[in-house]
């Protein structure tokens, strides 16, 4: 679990850093602003799957979030396990 709480330091980092440059943007674009929920919402998407990780890492003992299509198939399955349950999830659902 320490492997995704460093990922979602340096995940949160890096959108720190995009709405940092898109508030100094909006300056002279104003328009920029509007991208502001957009980064908002998906730094949420990328998040939820990571904190699934920490919670119910016995469930996901075989992946890790630093390889690609492990964090892919952790998301997805985070994502159709939520869908299926009304947004609802314990450990016997994953």
């Amino acid at each position: 679990s320490s492997i995704a709480l460093a990922i979602v330091i340096t995940v949160t980092l890096c959108y720190y850093f995009i709405l940092h440059w898109i508030h100094m943007e909006a300056i002279s674009h104003p328009m920029i602003m509007m991208s502001l929920p957009l980064v908002a919402m998906t730094w949420l998407a990328s998040m939820i799957p990571l904190f699934f990780y920490i919670v119910y890492h016995q469930d996901f003992r075989h992946l890790s979030p630093w390889i690609p299509t492990h964090y892919f198939q952790l998301a997805r399955r985070t994502y159709t396990t939520m869908s299926k349950n009304n947004f609802k999830v314990t450990e016997k659902d994953l």
